[in-house]
């Protein structure tokens, strides 16, 4: 069973991380300059805020909230 105290942890942060770091840059540290430009361009494309995110698979998701963890849990 998930705890509910760890989740409402990490999309806080998350949410912290989207709105307040994410931009070109962070995305090319994370995915390297290729991918990380096409996620960062979904990011802005997609109607919905958080649908790219979502769309992404499992291994870049991760990547994303262990960084978005490690700026903000502290």
């Amino acid at each position: 069973m998930i705890n509910l105290d760890v989740a409402i942890k990490v999309i806080k942060y998350f949410t912290y991380y989207v709105y307040n770091k994410w931009n070109l840059e962070e995305a090319h540290k994370l995915f390297g300059v290729s991918l990380g430009g096409h996620i960062y361009q979904k990011s802005f494309t997609t109607p919905y805020k958080l649908e790219w995110f979502a769309n992404l698979d499992e291994t870049c998701q991760k990547i994303i909230l262990e960084r978005a963890l490690e700026i903000y849990d502290k």
